[in-house]
């Protein structure tokens, strides 16, 4: 059996954990809600495979700098390693000798040294001739040519198209021919050029005069777009805006969780000086009170001290009189003569309770200074709370929210040149469409010599194809399945009589994902050159809410569809990254990786800090 199978897929950085998912052959899948990783893992697939463009850019993946994808060999379990920059565009890889070489990612037909080449040769394939156009010219396969037929992504897997072509027009010559060869094991090399020598038609001419307007009309619109660069660069500077918008949203939600936060602070630190406020308006009216009673203490100091004066004036007197009255003993009343009143013990009596008075003054005057040191204590921690508080305020109204505003017009921005990005794109490809029907035109031959030059299909391959595509078909419980066959036209199969692209977006998402098995299958059991392995994007999510055409497909199909795969492809790898789960039966029949985004688990391709793995 030709071709290989994945082991892993990692990404590496200096500063980061790494991130690792393990395949096995069979059925692996890769299963968690959206936003976990599961695209991202087949864009890095992909990348190294020598897809032009690097990965979509992620917040998690910030800190990764490279791409490593090992690979084993079902004949001889020989391993290899692929390794490739997230910034740049050569390739290592590591020999199971291990030893190590540079690889391009750019096919190149006369260099060996290019990662296209070593795939190939891994598949059974190098060295392969397709054709590339309807006159029959030839050129060698590329890896890239194979790629749609084993990595499928989302938006292809749900496309009315056919699995074997892309939107480009001007490869479907090429494609058809890559699915004959790997339908048949027979390449073009033998095919020989048609060359027209015959005058173009004056309709011909007439046709392409419009064409040539068309292209110049397009092309002085794409000069106002001031467009300096072709296709490839303008998708390689929208992948960077792409990239761009992600930063420029990234930093806005910081911005927004900074303001939050500082909001949050704001908020405590207010609360924290209205109750010192409150505290201080208690201490001041305690020191006002206090500063009342010790006034009323000096008035009671003076009394007593007046008091005890008197008193010891009275004890000097010459004149014997009453103490109570004042007169003299001759004049006393009795029981005056008899009370113990006297002038001394009235000043002691007065001396005793001035004492007492200056104790309590003194105290006082200890609680008055306590309290004045809470007070400047607490008017001081206030007064940093102010500052903090108009800090705090004066962060966000002259450096938070001015910097949201500039991150909110640069997000404008730059989504006003991604639309001008776009435009050009999209007359770029209408220039491309246009010379493509110009160069038809003129190099347009007679319907015989078309004839020969179009793709030779076999119809025994193709029925023998269409079976398999049945057959899977048939072990997911499709109802109302009916004949499958296949259409030469379209190039696509075709279900009950009708359409594989006139379905729903569900049942073409399944039935995309049967075309790409089916293949790998037919090839498999044929002895067929193929890479080994199908890797297909959320083949079922759109599934999960059919449309009104798909109203009569069963939920059964869901569960068969795991259980056919875990069981029909044992020696070969099919990978589904899906939403979707099995049933728990079926877990010792697949390899299965779940991504939880949550702190239970795994949260998903890009470890966490709570990771354990």
């Amino acid at each position: 059996m030709t071709g290989f199978y994945i082991t892993s897929v990692n990404l590496t950085g200096a500063s980061t954990p790494q991130a690792s998912v393990q395949f096995k052959k069979g059925l692996n899948l890769v299963s968690g809600p959206s936003d976990t990783g599961k695209t991202y893992i087949a864009d890095c697939l992909d990348y190294v495979f020598g897809r032009s463009a690097t990965p979509k850019a992620i917040p998690q993946a910030g800190e990764y700098e490279n791409v490593i994808v090992n690979i084993k060999t079902y004949v001889g379990d020989q391993e290899y390693s692929l390794r490739r920059s997230l910034h740049g565009p050569g390739i290592e890889l590591t020999n199971p000798d291990g030893s190590t070489q540079r690889l391009s990612a750019k096919h190149s037909a006369d260099r060996d040294t290019n990662v296209s080449r070593f795939l190939l040769s891994l598949s059974g394939l190098n060295g392969k001739y397709i054709r590339w156009n309807r006159r029959g010219a030839t050129r060698h396969i590329s890896f890239r040519n194979l790629a749609r037929l084993i990595v499928v992504n989302e938006e292809a897997v749900i496309s009315s198209d056919s699995p074997i072509h892309t939107s480009n027009p001007t490869g479907r010559t090429a494609e058809s021919s890559v699915f004959n060869l790997l339908l048949t094991g027979v390449d073009d090399s033998s095919s020989i050029e048609e060359i027209d020598l015959q005058e173009t038609h004056r309709d011909n001419e007439s046709k392409m005069a419009m064409l040539d307007t068309l292209i110049a009309r397009v092309m002085q619109q794409l000069k106002d777009l001031e467009n300096e660069g072709e296709s490839e660069s303008v998708q390689d500077t929208l992948n960077s805006v792409d990239s761009e918008l992600n930063e420029l949203d990234a930093g806005l939600e910081t911005e927004k969780e900074t303001i939050t936060g500082l909001e949050q602070q704001r908020a405590e630190i207010w609360n924290e000086f209205t109750t010192g406020e409150s505290q201080i308006a208690v201490l001041q009216e305690l020191q006002a009170r206090f500063r009342l009673l010790v006034a009323q203490y000096g008035t009671d100091l003076a009394r007593l001290q007046a008091i005890e004066e008197t008193g010891e004036l009275l004890v000097q007197l010459v004149e014997d009189r009453c103490p109570i009255c004042g007169a003299l003993d001759e004049h006393s009343s009795v029981d005056h003569v008899q009370s113990d009143s006297n002038p001394t013990s009235v000043a002691q009596a007065a001396r005793a309770e001035a004492e007492k008075i200056r104790t309590l003054s003194s105290e006082l005057g200890e609680t008055i200074q306590a309290n004045e040191s809470e007070l400047q204590t607490l008017m001081q921690s206030n007064e940093v709370r102010s500052e903090k508080v108009s800090e705090t305020r004066s962060q966000l109204d002259d450096e938070l929210r001015p910097k949201i505003k500039e991150i909110i017009d640069n997000i404008k921005a730059v989504q006003d040149r991604k639309e001008m990005l776009v435009q050009i794109v999209r007359l770029q490809e209408r220039v491309n469409e246009y010379q493509v029907l110009r160069d038809e035109l003129a190099g347009a031959t007679t319907n015989n010599a078309d004839a020969q030059t179009t793709t030779n299909w076999s119809g025994q391959h193709l029925e023998m194809f269409a079976l398999t595509a049945q057959s899977i078909l048939e072990s997911w419980h499709i109802p109302d399945l009916e004949r499958v066959t296949f259409d030469v036209s379209s190039q696509d199969l075709r279900i009950g009589g009708r359409a594989r692209g006139s379905f729903g977006k569900g049942v073409r998402a399944l039935t995309h994902t049967a075309f790409n098995l089916a293949l790998l299958s037919y090839c498999t059991n044929s002895r067929l050159a193929h890479p080994g392995f199908v890797l297909v994007d959320s083949p079922l999510v759109v599934y999960r809410e059919p449309d009104q055409s798909e109203s009569g497909f069963s939920p059964r199909v869901k569960d068969s569809f795991f259980r056919s795969l875990a069981t029909r492809f044992p020696e070969q790898q099919v990978i589904i990254l899906e939403n979707e789960t099995p049933s728990d039966d079926l877990t010792d029949r697949y390899n299965h990786i779940r991504f939880t985004a949550t702190d239970v688990g795994r949260a998903g391709f890009i470890p966490t800090v709570d990771d354990s793995f």
